[in-house]
């Protein structure tokens, strides 16, 4: 009977001693308190570092929009953005680029909403000659687009820093009418009907523009904060 009881004492402790810890006693065990570091969040969002009045504030003309009309004159804002890396100088000469190829594009668009606005078309060669006529590389002489004024943004995106830069260009509007004539002339090679439609005056390509498009003038382009003055882009001015 002793040996019976014994037997059973021993069976009552080894049931004890393998039973799971209750919640209290993990909570007091030192493995418990040990807790991963959170990690570090990705910085984001905008961050100024300088400009070129040295605020994060952009000139009036730098906020509007990209091309409009006024005082005799078509205006042109063109911004480019660059590494933090390049030079400012290097940036502001993309932006001169984009400059012409923005004008280029506008009278591209001018000219192939007339010709769409008569019900007219243009055949495939027309096409491509209007398609080209987009670029910087275009050649048709670009005479009289001046750079006015110039501003320079550097600020961190993420972590990366960038610099954006921002031009004004303006052009007369006899000057424009001159680029845009090259344009019509080269359309009109590849295309005769097109010719046709003007001797009709089915298209006009340089009718007044539509009151709308003067919905900007000079007086609004100024701005307080300091600029870097540049010369004609790619020709003198007449």
């Amino acid at each position: 009977m002793k040996k019976i009881m014994l037997a059973l004492s021993l069976f009552a402790l080894s049931a004890c001693s393998s039973a799971p810890k209750n919640d209290a006693s993990l909570e007091s065990s030192p493995l418990a308190a040990v807790v991963p570091a959170p990690v570090p969040a990705v910085m984001s969002g905008r961050v100024f570092i300088d400009s070129t009045a040295h605020s994060d504030s952009l000139p009036t003309w730098a906020t509007g929009k990209l091309a409009w009309e006024g005082d005799g004159k078509v205006f042109i804002h063109a911004n480019h953005t660059v590494m933090g890396s390049q030079s400012v100088d290097a940036c502001y000469d993309l932006t001169k680029l984009d400059s012409t190829e923005r004008l280029l594009s506008e009278i591209s668009d001018d000219v192939k909403g007339r010709i769409d606005n008569a019900s007219d078309s243009l055949n495939e060669d027309a096409e491509t000659v209007l398609a080209k006529s987009r670029t910087s590389g275009y050649a048709g002489l670009v005479i009289g687009l001046r750079i006015t004024e110039q501003y320079f943004e550097r600020y961190t995106l993420g972590a990366t820093e960038r610099i954006t830069c921002h031009s004004l260009a303006e052009i007369k509007q006899r000057d424009y009418d001159r680029v845009k004539r090259s344009v019509v002339d080269k359309i009109i090679a590849a295309d005769p009907s097109i010719k046709n439609a003007v001797r009709q005056k089915q298209i006009d390509f340089f009718s007044a523009p539509k009151p709308e498009a003067q919905d900007r003038s000079p007086a609004s382009v100024g701005s307080t904060a300091p600029v870097k003055k540049s010369a004609t882009v790619n020709n003198s001015e007449e």
